[in-house]
């Protein structure tokens, strides 16, 4: 990450807060180097790197909000399966 001039000091000392331990830093910036490479388009790199974090922090709250999207999203493709079976 030492290439990229995206983040300034304000925005990674804020981070940092939220970051004890040198094996989860590394792997957020090992994580977030990966994904700028192999995305196929523009994506604002706070962003990026925030939901990464995020990821890496509180990956049980990611996954559920993943979840939640997902059942949202199924329901608005199938809004037939909402209703109770015995209605006709």
């Amino acid at each position: 990450m030492g290439e990229d001039k995206y983040f300034d000091e304000v925005f990674l000392l804020n981070i940092a807060l939220y970051l004890d331990d040198m094996r989860l830093i590394i792997n957020i910036c090992n994580e977030y180097l990966t994904y700028k490479e192999t995305l196929d388009f523009e994506i604002n790199p706070y962003k990026l790197f925030s939901l990464i974090v995020y990821k890496n922090i509180f990956p049980k709250r990611l996954f559920a909000f993943y979840k939640e999207i997902k059942e949202i999203y199924l329901k608005k493709l199938n809004p037939q399966e909402e209703k109770p079976l015995n209605s006709k």
